[in-house]
């Protein structure tokens, strides 16, 4: 299973900033970094996501958030989600009966696990314990199998989509609460064309299988002696890998004692497989696996066929897991926590007898992060604590200046031009950012794009992140079938200078470049001056300029020396964009004054809507910004920063430092600010500390915020905690129940912004980036 963990998550945790149940201390290699959990009963089996934000597990104890409730007034255990960026634990479940084994698969969309209970889903009447999948965006349960016998211990590929798990059931998809059978069988399921594939049909248990993170290897002990052509009839346990594309399986192991564990409590898992299926780490206790093997129990790595022993020491060694490079294996040796390095053949220790490691550990992609469930108190704990290799370490800031560019078309998949061609539903394409469109083909940290989806097939979201990175759980534009919906994003570039765009649901997109950030320590230029959110214009008042615009029609507007924005020295400003009473479908396009109309748009509007985008747009001939309306309608404009050009003084306040995309609050959620945010209130939402941002010096943040579930139609306004409530909005609603996105680079008040609602919704605020006073 692949768990790579990105800078940002480094950062937050050495820097001591998670909040929540965690317990952050000083971070040398092997050190303590959070305790995740510090319950009053034991917790199981960390898994992290791809880049190490999230991690799930499950729990007995009964005083973590949320878990004081009618089901847990005794041992009984639940689904957990950590995101390591807030420090915040999420309940996933209120079970009934035991829900155990919780797998997150890689890409943080969903957590798999197994359960008798029956208040999961609706409608459960099976008295079998079936595997579930809870969607970590969406916040919703489903059920995988409703079979006439036992499943359990599910592990899920990276995306998701391929679920393994173990099952005594021989119809995994009917109710039915009689039959099955008494042999545990190893079952794939293929979510998405929901077919299930029998994996083996042994004469014996074949139990404890993983799935690699693409997908297409299965790794499973057993002792049956049917499952290859040439039987096995030792009755000792063996490895044994599958493989999807061929549904062949092979036999890793052929030894004179068992390799795997010969008893199977449900918290243990064993062997494990690197993402790419060519690694599989084992236990084993048999002499003649490799030459020198003793009756000690070992640790050994099978590499396409060749196995090695990767430990030998008179004390037992148990309990391993692999990184998703096939690198790192970190295992327990004598209540000791050891992580072997295969490509030097050196074994470090990063934990003690004091924490006493029990169990399935995790280990993310490069070897610099570990969850391990550890003795505390002496009730068994999650805790993160740091790898081996660099990269756990904390790192200074990547800060950026930004340069603003008139607006270019960098893609359209309406063309014939590459990228080409609807996105299909829960796709992604990766488009190449250095370099073109204006973008320089290196020094570049990050980029401010509009994009814009059109066409939508079946609605949902589009999420933009750093090319070759995992997708986060963040999202930028929420659509409905047809829709046609932009939004401002600033996203980082991947390392090859790319910046991959995902869609659930299926739509065309374009985006056009607004500018790009370049590294510097200090800066005349590229600056962030934050103001708060002050109105520049509205037509529909009697304040120039006034009136409805036309079909086709453009108006120039001073931007300087207005409304906290100097008359000299800004290269662009920060405006959010508001269209309403629009007269016909069209579209809004903001430009510096003076300059030629670009191949662009910033709003996408149909008749009688109102919809906002932010707009960073350069000031052009005497600090105007002209707006151009296709369809014709009324415009209203929000300020709320500006960016210094080279008059400025050289200073490094301003600079910004871009983040992996990672959410800071969920209304949805438990955690607070929790709850719907009610018509004629507000909820302060916190930034400094969290989400990769630093307790102190950020003088603004890049946010994109949801508003969704609407009670009615209306608005939400976002603004520096502790001020007074401005005359601005940061995003418009048109009906109830809708769902709508948008940026907002706004400024802190105490480390805070409020965020008002109209007429009632749920908010959701995610992080791009912030800016260091």
């Amino acid at each position: 299973m692949k768990t790579l963990g990105r800078a940002f998550l480094a950062l937050a945790l050495i820097a001591g900033v998670l909040l929540g149940t965690s317990s952050p201390v000083s971070a040398a290699p092997g050190d303590v970094l959070t305790r995740i959990t510090n319950g009053d009963d034991d917790s199981y089996q960390p898994t992290f996501s791809d880049d190490g934000s999230l991690v799930a597990f499950w729990s007995n104890a009964t005083n973590l958030p949320g878990a004081t409730d009618s089901n847990d007034s005794g041992p009984i255990s639940d689904a957990y989600l950590y995101n390591a960026a807030t420090g915040v634990i999420t309940k996933v479940t209120d079970a009934a009966t035991n829900v155990q084994n919780t797998f997150l698969a890689g890409d943080g969309s969903v957590i798999v696990m197994a359960s008798h209970a029956g208040n999961l889903v609706a409608g459960e009447a099976n008295i079998w314990s079936d595997i579930y999948s809870y969607d970590v965006v969406a916040g919703t349960m489903s059920r995988l199998t409703h079979g006439n016998g036992e499943s359990r211990r599910p592990t899920a590929s990276d995306d998701g989509n391929f679920v393994v798990f173990e099952t005594q059931a021989t119809n995994v998809s009917t109710p039915a609460n009689s039959g099955g059978g008494t042999v545990w069988q190893v079952m794939l399921l293929d979510v998405s064309a929901g077919t299930f594939t029998a994996v083996t049909a042994g004469d014996a248990d074949s139990t404890m299988a993983t799935i690699s993170g693409d997908g297409s290897t299965v790794v499973f002990q057993s002792k049956a002696t049917n499952l290859t052509g040439t039987p096995d009839n030792d009755g000792l346990t063996d490895i044994y890998k599958w493989t999807r594309a061929t549904g062949t399986i092979t036999r890793v192991t052929n030894g004179n004692d068992d390799s795997g564990y010969p008893t199977s409590p449900v918290f243990q898992s064993s062997p494990q497989i690197s993402d790419d299926g060519t690694r599989v780490v084992f236990r084993s206790v048999a002499t003649d696996l490799v030459p020198g093997s003793s009756a000690t129990a070992d640790i050994y790595v099978d590499t396409n066929g060749s196995i090695s022993r990767l430990t030998s020491a008179t004390a037992a060694s148990e309990h391993p897991a692999i990184s998703g490079n096939g690198n790192f294996v970190i295992f327990d040796q004598g209540g000791k926590g050891l992580v072997h390095n295969i490509s030097t053949g050196t074994t470090v220790q990063v934990a003690g007898n004091d924490l006493n490691p029990q169990n399935t550990p995790a280990i993310n992609d490069n070897g610099s992060m570990i969850a391990i469930r550890a003795d505390m108190n002496p009730i068994r704990d999650i805790s993160l604590i740091e790898g081996p290799v660099a990269g756990g370490a904390a790192a200074t800031p990547n800060t950026s200046r930004f340069n603003p560019t008139t607006p270019t078309r960098l893609f359209d998949t309406r063309t014939a031009t590459a990228p080409s061609g609807k996105l299909a539903p829960n796709t992604s394409i990766a488009v190449a950012v250095a370099g073109q469109a204006g973008v320089p083909a290196s020094g570049v940290t990050a980029v401010a794009l509009n994009v814009t989806a059109t066409q939508a097939t079946n609605g949902g979201f589009v999420t933009a992140y750093p090319g070759g990175l995992n997708r986060p759980v963040v999202s930028n534009i929420n659509l409905a079938p047809g829709d046609t919906t932009p939004n401002m994003v600033i996203v980082p570039l991947g390392g090859d200078g790319s910046v991959e765009f995902y869609s659930s649901g299926g739509t065309h997109l374009l985006a056009d470049v607004l500018g790009y950030f370049t590294t510097a320590t200090t800066s005349t230029e590229g600056r962030l001056v934050p103001v708060s959110p002050t109105r520049v214009f509205d037509t529909r008042t009697a304040a120039a300029p006034s009136g409805i615009m036309g079909v086709a029609s453009e108006i120039s507007v001073t931007m300087t020396g207005v409304a906290g924005v100097p008359g000299s020295g800004v290269s662009a400003v920060v405006i959010n964009l508001t269209g309403t009473g629009t007269s016909n479908p069209g579209f809004v396009t903001a430009y510096p004054t003076g300059n030629s109309r670009p191949l662009a748009s910033n709003l996408n509007l149909t008749t009688g809507q109102t919809a906002a985008n932010q707009v960073i747009v350069p000031v052009g001939s005497g600090g105007q910004v002209t707006f151009f309306h296709s369809g014709g309608g009324h415009l209203l404009a929000d300020v709320t920063g500006y960016f210094t050009d080279g008059s400025a003084a050289n200073d490094d306040s301003g600079l910004f430092v871009p983040v992996s995309p990672n959410r800071l609050a969920d209304t949805r959620l438990p955690q607070p600010p929790s709850g719907k945010v009610g018509g004629g209130t507000s909820a302060d939402v916190s930034v400094a500390s969290i989400g990769g941002a630093p307790t102190n010096g950020i003088i603004a943040a890049a946010l994109n915020v949801t508003a969704t579930q609407s009670n009615a139609g209306g608005f939400i306004t976002g603004w520096p905690a502790g001020q007074a409530r401005p005359l601005a909005s940061t995003l418009n609603l048109n009906a109830a129940n809708e769902t709508r996105a948008n940026a907002a680079t706004l400024p802190l008040g105490g480390g805070d912004v409020s965020l008002f609602s109209s007429s009632g919704a749920h908010l959701i605020v995610d992080l791009a980036g912030y800016y260091q006073s």
